[in-house]
């Protein structure tokens, strides 16, 4: 018999990894000690298991969310690897079958706080917006959003958290956002003064990462999305 694990980053980069299971060895033992001995990784718990004709498949968080070359990006896993995605559906998105595998996967903010603040905003029922500097993205080369994009908010360990759809963008300077857009972000006291003493916050953050400077006349994206997943089986 062969275990199957796939093995997730913070991204959602992807390692496909199998091994045999030897008689009378249980499946999670057997991949977590050759996962330790060919790769260098301690997979830690599984968070999600099925099987398929009696031959385990199992995915995995990486702890510390560190991956190598090696991974897959999400895009190519999601359109090439069936049953690897069939997996993560079960295990990361509830069940929840997307519209889409062209699936963008990201969290909110620069810290696990902000990252689960900013989601629980979100799946509450205050949060439809989302601001970014677009000078950071493209230094970060970060993919810039555009309608129709489904994408999955982790928190910052990678953990999937919920689904947005992008419904609407806008680019102007920082110095023009007004107060509606403050209101539908959703942050804070959603003021508008409130809203611009953070952001500041978070882009010189970005600024001093990466080497750039920020002003009111940098243009920022803002990203108007709606809800349309959040994961998790409920009791009948």
């Amino acid at each position: 018999m062969r275990a199957t694990a796939w093995i997730l980053d913070v991204a959602h980069r992807v390692r496909r990894f199998a091994c045999d299971v030897p008689t009378g060895v249980r499946p999670l033992a057997a991949i977590e000690a050759a996962a330790q001995r060919e790769l260098g990784v301690s997979l830690g718990m599984a968070i999600g298991i099925r099987a398929i004709d009696a031959a385990p498949e199992l995915l995995f968080m990486l702890p510390g969310g560190a991956s190598d070359p090696s991974f897959t990006p999400f895009a190519q896993f999601a359109a090439t690897d069936d049953r690897g995605f069939a997996c993560y559906v079960e295990a990361m998105l509830g069940g929840w079958s997307p519209p889409t595998r062209e699936l963008d996967v990201f969290y909110f903010g620069d810290s696990p706080e902000l990252a689960a603040t900013l989601s629980h905003l979100v799946v509450k029922g205050v949060k439809r917006a989302t601001a970014g500097w677009i000078a950071a993205a493209e230094r970060d080369g970060s993919t810039l959003p555009r309608v129709g994009t489904v994408s999955i908010v982790t928190d910052r360990f990678g953990y999937a958290q919920c689904a947005i759809r992008t419904e609407r963008i806008e680019r102007l300077r920082f110095g023009d956002v007004e107060s509606r857009h403050a209101w539908v972000e959703g942050e804070g006291d959603r003021t508008l003064e409130d809203w611009r003493a953070g952001h500041l916050a978070y882009f010189e953050r970005e600024a001093a990462r990466l080497g750039l400077a920020f002003s009111d006349d940098e243009l920022v994206f803002f990203e108007h999305f709606r809800l349309i997943a959040v994961f998790g089986h409920a009791d009948a």
